[in-house]
């Protein structure tokens, strides 16, 4: 159902790895070097190329031990040019890897198929034209309220409220 692209040295298999806890993008995996890439084909962003090492980085914390069994982390990262360097624990078939997210809740980076990429594209919707079940009225004078801040501070939750 897959075909395993594994190199030599590497444990983990080449494609596109999907963050549990981060929609905005996937990445795209080959051999030690990793790039971002976006969910919206028509919004391609450039994130420095990143990195995945592997080696013995020490035990991982309770959480990740329990999890997945492993006694070690195997794999270390350098992501969005060294804003966050996980460490990971790589799963025996190579597919899941195990880390802690940038706001540090345990997570997974999951292999993920050509075909499952497209259908993730393809349920997005479009950026330019996002659909709204708002009636258009550019005579109304409306109010705008921006919320900014880092991953994982409540964004959405303020938003929502």
């Amino acid at each position: 159902w897959y075909q395993r692209r594994v190199r030599a040295g590497v444990p983990w298999i080449d494609g596109y790895y999907k963050l549990t806890t981060l929609n905005m993008c996937f990445f795209k995996v080959s051999g030690t070097s990793v790039r971002a890439v976006s969910h919206e084909p028509r919004l391609e962003f450039s994130f420095p190329t990143a990195s995945w090492t592997v080696g013995d980085f020490g035990e991982p914390d309770e959480e990740i031990k329990s999890g997945t069994g492993k006694t070690a982390f195997n794999v270390k990262m350098s992501m969005f040019d060294g804003a966050w360097n996980p460490l990971g624990v790589i799963s025996d078939d190579g597919m899941t890897i195990t880390v802690k997210d940038l706001v540090g809740k345990v997570a997974q980076l999951e292999w993920k198929s050509e075909k499952d990429v497209q259908r993730l594209r393809e349920a997005f919707d479009p950026a330019e034209a996002p659909p709204s079940h708002y009636k258009v009225q550019p005579e109304v004078v409306g109010r705008l309220v921006f919320l900014s801040g880092a991953p994982g501070l409540g964004k959405s939750t303020a938003g929502q409220l």
